[in-house]
Protein backbone atom coordinates (compact mmCIF):
# COMPACT_ATOMS: atom_id res chain seq x y z
CA UNK A 1 0.00 0.00 0.00
CA UNK A 2 1.37 3.69 -0.74
CA UNK A 3 0.52 6.88 0.45
CA UNK A 4 0.49 9.90 -1.96
CA UNK A 5 -0.42 13.33 -3.06
CA UNK A 6 -3.50 13.63 -5.35
CA UNK A 7 -8.24 15.67 -7.32
CA UNK A 8 -8.81 17.12 -9.77
CA UNK A 9 -11.22 19.81 -9.88
CA UNK A 10 -14.65 18.29 -11.85
CA UNK A 11 -16.10 21.55 -12.37
CA UNK A 12 -14.30 24.55 -13.09
CA UNK A 13 -16.06 27.74 -15.25
CA UNK A 14 -14.34 29.94 -17.82
CA UNK A 15 -16.24 33.37 -18.38
CA UNK A 16 -14.22 36.43 -19.83
CA UNK A 17 -11.26 34.90 -18.86
CA UNK A 18 -12.00 34.50 -15.31
CA UNK A 19 -12.10 31.06 -13.29
CA UNK A 20 -14.65 29.85 -10.84
CA UNK A 21 -14.57 26.85 -8.85
CA UNK A 22 -17.24 25.01 -7.23
CA UNK A 23 -16.19 24.22 -4.20
CA UNK A 24 -13.07 21.99 -5.73
CA UNK A 25 -9.30 23.02 -5.65
CA UNK A 26 -8.08 24.18 -8.78
CA UNK A 27 -6.01 21.51 -11.00
CA UNK A 28 -4.02 21.54 -14.22
CA UNK A 29 -7.39 20.57 -16.18
CA UNK A 30 -8.49 24.11 -15.88
CA UNK A 31 -6.22 25.41 -19.16
CA UNK A 32 -7.07 22.26 -20.62
CA UNK A 33 -10.04 24.05 -21.76
CA UNK A 34 -8.39 27.01 -23.32
CA UNK A 35 -7.66 27.85 -27.15
CA UNK A 36 -11.15 26.45 -28.40
CA UNK A 37 -14.07 28.68 -29.93
CA UNK A 38 -12.09 31.64 -30.41
CA UNK A 39 -14.59 33.00 -33.15
CA UNK A 40 -17.41 32.70 -30.60
CA UNK A 41 -17.58 36.05 -28.48
CA UNK A 42 -15.82 35.60 -25.47
CA UNK A 43 -19.16 36.73 -22.88
CA UNK A 44 -21.06 34.32 -24.85
CA UNK A 45 -18.68 30.88 -24.41
CA UNK A 46 -18.64 29.08 -20.63
CA UNK A 47 -16.59 26.24 -20.17
CA UNK A 48 -16.25 23.77 -17.56
CA UNK A 49 -14.07 20.04 -16.84
CA UNK A 50 -17.32 18.34 -16.15
CA UNK A 51 -17.07 13.86 -15.98
CA UNK A 52 -13.49 14.20 -16.93
CA UNK A 53 -14.06 16.31 -20.55
CA UNK A 54 -14.09 19.26 -21.21
CA UNK A 55 -17.55 21.15 -21.90
CA UNK A 56 -18.67 24.33 -23.82
CA UNK A 57 -22.04 26.23 -23.68
CA UNK A 58 -22.20 28.93 -26.49
CA UNK A 59 -24.79 31.35 -25.12
CA UNK A 60 -26.69 31.88 -28.54
CA UNK A 61 -29.48 29.62 -30.31
CA UNK A 62 -28.62 27.48 -33.19
CA UNK A 63 -30.51 25.11 -35.38
CA UNK A 64 -29.89 21.71 -34.49
CA UNK A 65 -27.63 21.16 -38.11
CA UNK A 66 -25.53 24.63 -37.26
CA UNK A 67 -25.00 23.64 -33.67
CA UNK A 68 -23.65 20.08 -34.71
CA UNK A 69 -21.46 22.00 -37.14
CA UNK A 70 -19.85 24.62 -34.67
CA UNK A 71 -19.19 21.62 -32.42
CA UNK A 72 -17.13 19.69 -34.71
CA UNK A 73 -15.32 22.37 -36.46
CA UNK A 74 -13.52 22.35 -33.15
CA UNK A 75 -12.93 19.26 -32.39
CA UNK A 76 -15.70 18.36 -30.34
CA UNK A 77 -19.64 16.66 -30.75
CA UNK A 78 -22.72 17.72 -29.31
CA UNK A 79 -22.83 16.19 -25.33
CA UNK A 80 -23.97 12.86 -24.73
CA UNK A 81 -25.78 13.23 -21.02
CA UNK A 82 -26.52 9.17 -20.87
CA UNK A 83 -27.41 9.79 -16.83
CA UNK A 84 -28.68 12.62 -14.74
CA UNK A 85 -26.05 13.36 -12.79
CA UNK A 86 -23.86 14.82 -15.87
CA UNK A 87 -27.31 16.63 -16.85
CA UNK A 88 -27.57 18.39 -13.63
CA UNK A 89 -24.09 19.29 -13.54
CA UNK A 90 -24.45 21.11 -17.25
CA UNK A 91 -27.43 22.85 -15.72
CA UNK A 92 -26.07 24.23 -12.56
CA UNK A 93 -22.69 25.08 -14.19
CA UNK A 94 -24.05 26.84 -17.31
CA UNK A 95 -27.39 27.84 -16.00
CA UNK A 96 -29.36 26.46 -18.61
CA UNK A 97 -31.71 24.13 -18.71
CA UNK A 98 -32.79 22.97 -22.60
CA UNK A 99 -29.71 22.22 -24.60
CA UNK A 100 -28.95 20.61 -27.91
CA UNK A 101 -27.22 16.95 -26.96
CA UNK A 102 -25.76 14.33 -29.55
CA UNK A 103 -28.82 11.17 -28.93
CA UNK A 104 -30.49 11.15 -32.13
CA UNK A 105 -32.44 8.60 -33.98
CA UNK A 106 -30.50 6.85 -36.80
CA UNK A 107 -32.07 3.73 -39.04
CA UNK A 108 -35.07 3.78 -36.21
CA UNK A 109 -32.75 3.42 -33.00
CA UNK A 110 -31.60 5.93 -30.58
CA UNK A 111 -27.90 6.32 -30.84
CA UNK A 112 -25.60 8.88 -29.03
CA UNK A 113 -23.93 10.55 -32.26
CA UNK A 114 -20.06 11.56 -31.37
CA UNK A 115 -17.04 13.25 -33.54
CA UNK A 116 -16.45 11.38 -36.96
CA UNK A 117 -20.19 9.92 -36.95
CA UNK A 118 -19.21 7.25 -33.94
CA UNK A 119 -22.58 6.03 -32.79
CA UNK A 120 -23.71 4.08 -29.25
CA UNK A 121 -27.02 2.76 -28.52
CA UNK A 122 -29.26 4.88 -26.12
CA UNK A 123 -30.02 3.06 -22.74
CA UNK A 124 -31.77 4.62 -19.49
CA UNK A 125 -34.07 6.87 -21.54
CA UNK A 126 -35.27 9.54 -19.69
CA UNK A 127 -38.49 10.75 -22.21
CA UNK A 128 -40.40 13.63 -20.88
CA UNK A 129 -43.53 11.89 -20.05
CA UNK A 130 -42.47 9.04 -20.18
CA UNK A 131 -43.00 8.66 -24.15
CA UNK A 132 -40.48 9.13 -26.80
CA UNK A 133 -40.76 11.83 -29.34
CA UNK A 134 -43.08 11.49 -32.33
CA UNK A 135 -41.20 11.07 -35.42
CA UNK A 136 -42.61 14.87 -36.37
CA UNK A 137 -39.97 15.97 -34.28
CA UNK A 138 -37.23 15.11 -36.73
CA UNK A 139 -35.98 12.54 -34.01
CA UNK A 140 -33.54 14.81 -32.49
CA UNK A 141 -33.30 15.07 -28.87
CA UNK A 142 -32.95 18.75 -26.48
CA UNK A 143 -33.15 18.70 -22.68
CA UNK A 144 -35.20 19.77 -20.20
CA UNK A 145 -35.90 19.98 -16.46
CA UNK A 146 -38.67 20.40 -14.24
CA UNK A 147 -40.15 18.80 -10.60
CA UNK A 148 -41.82 15.54 -10.30
CA UNK A 149 -43.37 15.04 -6.50
CA UNK A 150 -40.93 17.67 -5.19
CA UNK A 151 -37.99 16.55 -6.96
CA UNK A 152 -36.01 17.64 -9.57
CA UNK A 153 -35.60 15.28 -12.74
CA UNK A 154 -33.78 15.36 -15.54
CA UNK A 155 -35.57 14.71 -18.68
CA UNK A 156 -35.20 14.31 -22.72
CA UNK A 157 -37.53 16.06 -25.09
CA UNK A 158 -37.97 15.94 -28.98
CA UNK A 159 -37.50 18.68 -31.15
CA UNK A 160 -37.40 19.19 -35.07
CA UNK A 161 -33.70 20.00 -36.20
CA UNK A 162 -35.22 24.07 -37.16
CA UNK A 163 -36.05 24.93 -33.85
CA UNK A 164 -33.17 26.68 -32.36
CA UNK A 165 -31.59 26.24 -28.95
CA UNK A 166 -28.01 26.51 -27.10
CA UNK A 167 -25.34 23.80 -27.90
CA UNK A 168 -23.68 22.19 -25.56
CA UNK A 169 -20.49 20.57 -26.89
CA UNK A 170 -18.03 18.27 -25.20
CA UNK A 171 -14.72 16.80 -26.45
CA UNK A 172 -14.57 12.87 -26.85
CA UNK A 173 -14.02 10.82 -23.84
CA UNK A 174 -10.55 9.23 -22.91
CA UNK A 175 -10.12 6.21 -24.63
CA UNK A 176 -7.84 3.07 -24.38
CA UNK A 177 -5.57 3.31 -27.30
CA UNK A 178 -2.40 3.32 -25.53
CA UNK A 179 -3.22 1.25 -23.09
CA UNK A 180 -0.32 -0.04 -20.96
CA UNK A 181 0.12 -2.08 -17.68
CA UNK A 182 1.90 0.19 -15.21
CA UNK A 183 2.26 -0.71 -11.70
CA UNK A 184 3.47 2.73 -11.01
CA UNK A 185 0.32 4.57 -9.46
CA UNK A 186 1.77 7.66 -8.30
CA UNK A 187 0.94 11.19 -9.99
CA UNK A 188 -2.96 11.08 -9.81
CA UNK A 189 -5.23 12.70 -7.32
CA UNK A 190 -2.50 15.00 -7.40
CA UNK A 191 -4.93 17.81 -5.03
CA UNK A 192 -6.43 15.44 -2.33
CA UNK A 193 -4.12 15.76 0.91
CA UNK A 194 -1.93 13.32 1.12
CA UNK A 195 -3.14 12.06 4.47
CA UNK A 196 -6.64 11.50 2.37
CA UNK A 197 -5.38 9.26 -0.17
CA UNK A 198 -3.72 5.35 -0.29
CA UNK A 199 -2.89 3.54 -3.48
CA UNK A 200 -1.60 0.69 -4.74
CA UNK A 201 -0.99 -1.87 -7.62
CA UNK A 202 -4.23 -4.68 -7.26
CA UNK A 203 -4.87 -7.44 -9.63
CA UNK A 204 -3.10 -5.65 -12.55
CA UNK A 205 -4.65 -2.03 -12.22
CA UNK A 206 -4.16 0.44 -10.04
CA UNK A 207 -6.64 1.59 -7.23
CA UNK A 208 -7.36 4.51 -5.32
CA UNK A 209 -8.54 5.25 -1.83
CA UNK A 210 -9.79 8.49 -1.18
CA UNK A 211 -10.24 8.35 2.76
CA UNK A 212 -13.01 11.23 2.79
CA UNK A 213 -16.75 10.33 2.52
CA UNK A 214 -18.75 11.27 -0.75
CA UNK A 215 -22.36 10.88 -2.29
CA UNK A 216 -21.99 8.33 -4.96
CA UNK A 217 -22.80 10.69 -8.14
CA UNK A 218 -19.20 12.86 -6.45
CA UNK A 219 -17.77 9.50 -5.95
CA UNK A 220 -18.24 8.57 -9.62
CA UNK A 221 -17.47 12.37 -11.05
CA UNK A 222 -14.40 12.22 -8.79
CA UNK A 223 -12.66 8.77 -10.32
CA UNK A 224 -13.79 10.30 -13.68
CA UNK A 225 -12.11 13.11 -13.73
CA UNK A 226 -8.75 11.24 -13.00
CA UNK A 227 -9.59 8.77 -15.70
CA UNK A 228 -10.62 6.06 -13.67
CA UNK A 229 -13.78 4.53 -12.36
CA UNK A 230 -14.92 3.46 -9.33
CA UNK A 231 -13.73 -0.11 -8.63
CA UNK A 232 -15.23 -3.28 -9.78
CA UNK A 233 -14.90 -5.96 -7.27
CA UNK A 234 -16.37 -9.22 -9.60
CA UNK A 235 -14.88 -11.65 -6.90
CA UNK A 236 -14.47 -11.92 -3.69
CA UNK A 237 -10.44 -12.13 -4.21
CA UNK A 238 -10.25 -8.48 -5.65
CA UNK A 239 -12.61 -7.19 -2.69
CA UNK A 240 -10.33 -8.81 0.03
CA UNK A 241 -7.45 -7.71 -1.80
CA UNK A 242 -8.33 -3.82 -1.86
CA UNK A 243 -9.92 -4.31 1.91
CA UNK A 244 -6.81 -5.72 3.20
CA UNK A 245 -4.69 -2.90 1.60
CA UNK A 246 -6.93 0.02 2.49
CA UNK A 247 -8.32 -1.76 5.77
CA UNK A 248 -11.85 -0.48 4.95
CA UNK A 249 -15.00 -2.50 4.24
CA UNK A 250 -17.41 -0.18 3.27
CA UNK A 251 -16.71 1.33 0.09
CA UNK A 252 -18.63 2.74 -3.28
CA UNK A 253 -18.20 0.42 -6.04
CA UNK A 254 -19.22 0.72 -9.69
CA UNK A 255 -21.93 -1.81 -9.65
CA UNK A 256 -25.10 -0.22 -10.16
CA UNK A 257 -29.14 -1.33 -11.51
CA UNK A 258 -29.44 -0.20 -15.37
CA UNK A 259 -33.32 -1.19 -17.18
CA UNK A 260 -33.55 -3.77 -14.59
CA UNK A 261 -29.84 -5.32 -14.97
CA UNK A 262 -27.37 -4.83 -12.55
CA UNK A 263 -23.76 -3.60 -14.73
CA UNK A 264 -20.56 -3.24 -14.09
CA UNK A 265 -20.09 0.81 -15.21
CA UNK A 266 -16.47 1.38 -16.74
CA UNK A 267 -14.98 5.28 -17.58
CA UNK A 268 -16.57 5.05 -20.91
CA UNK A 269 -20.42 4.49 -19.72
CA UNK A 270 -18.73 0.58 -21.28
CA UNK A 271 -20.98 -1.58 -19.24
CA UNK A 272 -20.90 -5.53 -18.20
CA UNK A 273 -23.27 -7.29 -16.71
CA UNK A 274 -23.20 -8.72 -13.03
CA UNK A 275 -22.85 -12.64 -13.01
CA UNK A 276 -21.77 -13.86 -9.69
CA UNK A 277 -24.07 -11.99 -7.41
CA UNK A 278 -22.76 -11.79 -3.49
CA UNK A 279 -25.58 -10.00 -1.37
CA UNK A 280 -25.61 -9.28 2.22
CA UNK A 281 -28.33 -11.73 3.54
CA UNK A 282 -28.65 -13.40 0.02
CA UNK A 283 -30.96 -11.10 -1.03
CA UNK A 284 -30.93 -7.90 -3.52
CA UNK A 285 -31.70 -4.64 -2.05
CA UNK A 286 -34.99 -3.25 -2.32
CA UNK A 287 -35.66 -0.88 -5.54
CA UNK A 288 -35.62 2.37 -2.78
CA UNK A 289 -32.12 1.61 -2.08
CA UNK A 290 -31.52 4.08 -5.45
CA UNK A 291 -29.98 0.62 -6.65
CA UNK A 292 -25.56 1.70 -6.12
CA UNK A 293 -23.66 -1.08 -4.18
CA UNK A 294 -21.25 -0.31 -1.38
CA UNK A 295 -19.12 -2.89 -0.11
CA UNK A 296 -19.10 -4.56 3.68
CA UNK A 297 -17.55 -7.20 5.23
CA UNK A 298 -18.78 -10.04 7.73
CA UNK A 299 -18.41 -13.43 8.81
CA UNK A 300 -20.00 -16.67 7.42
CA UNK A 301 -21.45 -19.48 10.20
CA UNK A 302 -17.86 -20.80 10.96
CA UNK A 303 -16.45 -17.46 11.56
CA UNK A 304 -14.71 -16.87 8.05
CA UNK A 305 -14.79 -13.85 6.87
CA UNK A 306 -17.15 -13.05 3.80
CA UNK A 307 -17.25 -10.13 1.45
CA UNK A 308 -20.89 -9.00 0.12
CA UNK A 309 -22.36 -5.69 -1.35
CA UNK A 310 -24.84 -3.90 0.14
CA UNK A 311 -27.26 -1.46 -1.26
CA UNK A 312 -27.29 2.20 -0.70
CA UNK A 313 -29.07 5.58 -1.43
CA UNK A 314 -27.24 7.55 -3.84
CA UNK A 315 -27.48 10.58 -1.86
CA UNK A 316 -25.69 8.75 1.38
CA UNK A 317 -21.74 9.30 1.59
CA UNK A 318 -19.27 6.35 1.74
CA UNK A 319 -15.46 6.60 0.92
CA UNK A 320 -14.31 6.57 -3.08
CA UNK A 321 -12.46 3.39 -4.21
CA UNK A 322 -11.36 4.03 -8.01
CA UNK A 323 -9.81 1.96 -10.14
CA UNK A 324 -7.66 2.13 -14.04
CA UNK A 325 -9.35 0.41 -16.79
CA UNK A 326 -8.09 -2.92 -17.33
CA UNK A 327 -6.17 -3.01 -21.28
Amino acid sequence: MMYGPSLMSMRVIFVLGFSLASGLPKSKRETDCSGKFASVTPFLLKAAVIDGTCMYMVDQTYTYNAARSLCRAEGTHLVHIRDPATQQAIEEEFGVSQFWTGLRKVKGAWQWVGLGGVQEGMTDARWENDFPPSDKHDVVAYTTSGVREGDRVFYWKGARTNYHYRPVCQTPPPTLDDCTISDDCSGKFSTIPAERLQYDFIDGVCVYLIDHPYTYRDAKALCKGEGTHLVHVHDPAMQQAVQDSFQRTQFWTGLKKINGVWQWVGLGGEKEVMDAPRWENGFPPSDSNDVVMYTTQGNDQTGAPTYNWKGARMNYSYRVVCQTPRC
